[in-house]
């Protein structure tokens, strides 16, 4: 039996199929690019990555939003600033980093389900006191109708019952499974139509958005997108951010009829990813030539390519440089903005640099 998901994609009109699925061969040509030029480890870049995700969406209030009162999350950031990974940010900031960089770090071992999408979203409110099990639950009461809601008599826009978000979310994440295993439609497409029916949902009662984010992320990286994990995507949301807002209402406004019009939604989805592919490219392109780095200057590089970092002893005994000689490759690199040094003295080592400007 065809699943009313299904239905959605199937009746695309030829006309906007056409364009989505230029929109899509752009984006592909970028993942092909990235998975053949990229070196250095995620481990190295899913911090920064984490960090840039938050400071790019609070410039669309993406956190501010949800958190009604400014004063209480500024107090809980006091009490418990040593506590998080992230410092300096607020517990609901620091929450959505700490999940998204364990995301980006991980992702192969977490298998899609529901138990996921509730273990992820309980991480989201670890950190805030007496209330965090309450929040991280599915809703038991309905939604609370935005500003735009409100004003509209369609009921498309109305919040979904409370009795049926358990059920409506399982089935989204088993049909998104489902589809992501076989060959029914592009993964970019299946990713697109989940998060908009999950949108629509809105499972839980604080940290929708948060939630949905994080799962983009997660699902573009198990379907091969590994820019994802160096270049922040939030950054390529914001910066379209009024866009995929007009684009989620008018596909929102049909999700309900016969025929529903998910097209404008996934356009907007994909011209994120294209802005995120430019992005990537500009990391593959800023690292200098490698035919100007001497033998040695390679030789270190290499060095780093089998290990996480490396040490000026580790490229004394791995090349059969002086002591002095190996110091001087790996200050040139770093001059070069090949490399990072971390640590001092005897105790310093190295490791790629993920791209410059990050």
């Amino acid at each position: 039996m065809e699943h009313r998901l299904d239905t959605r994609l199937l009746q695309i009109p030829v006309a906007e199929l056409h364009a989505l699925s230029l929109k899509l061969c752009a984006i592909d040509e970028c993942r092909g690019q990235w998975r053949r030029d990229h070196l250095f480890p995620v481990a190295d870049s899913a911090k920064r990555t984490a960090h840039q995700s938050v400071q790019a969406l609070g410039r669309v209030a993406a956190f501010g939003a949800e958190d009604a009162n400014r004063h209480t999350m500024q107090k809980m950031h006091t009490m418990h600033a040593r506590r998080t990974l992230h410092a300096g940010l607020l517990p609901a900031q620091a929450g959505y980093a700490d999940v998204l960089e364990s995301v980006l770090c991980h992702h192969a071992t977490m298998e899609l389900g529901e138990r996921l999408l509730l273990d992820l979203h309980a991480r989201l409110f670890a950190s805030v006191p007496d209330r965090g099990k309450e929040l991280s639950a599915y809703r038991t009461v309905s939604g609370k109708a935005s500003a735009a809601e409100r004003s509209s008599d369609n009921p498309a826009f109305a919040p979904m019952a409370a009795h049926l978000v358990a059920g409506e979310t399982r089935a989204a994440i088993d049909w998104t499974r489902s589809r992501l295993a076989g060959a029914s439609f592009h993964p970019l497409l299946t990713i697109a139509t989940s998060l908009f029916e999950l949108l629509a949902i809105r499972p839980f009662r604080q940290g929708n958005g948060r939630m949905i984010r994080i799962l983009a992320n997660y699902l573009l990286l198990r379907s091969g997108y590994e820019q994802v994990a160096y270049v922040p995507l939030d950054a390529s949301i914001a910066a379209r951010w009024t866009e995929c807002q007009v684009a989620l209402r008018r596909s929102q406004a049909s999700r309900r009829l016969l025929r529903p019009d998910i097209a404008p939604w996934l356009g907007a989805c994909l011209d994120v990813l294209i802005e995120h592919a430019s992005r990537s490219r500009t990391i593959l392109e800023q690292g200098p030539d490698e035919s100007k780095l001497s033998a040695n200057q390679l030789g270190a590089l290499r060095l780093l390519d089998r290990n996480r970092e490396i040490t000026n002893r580790t490229v004394c005994e791995g090349l059969g440089l002086p002591r002095d000689t190996a110091k001087q490759v790996l200050k040139r690199l770093v001059s070069l903005g090949r490399i990072e040094s971390f640590g001092a003295g005897r105790a310093v080592r190295y490791r790629r640099t993920i791209g410059r400007g990050d």
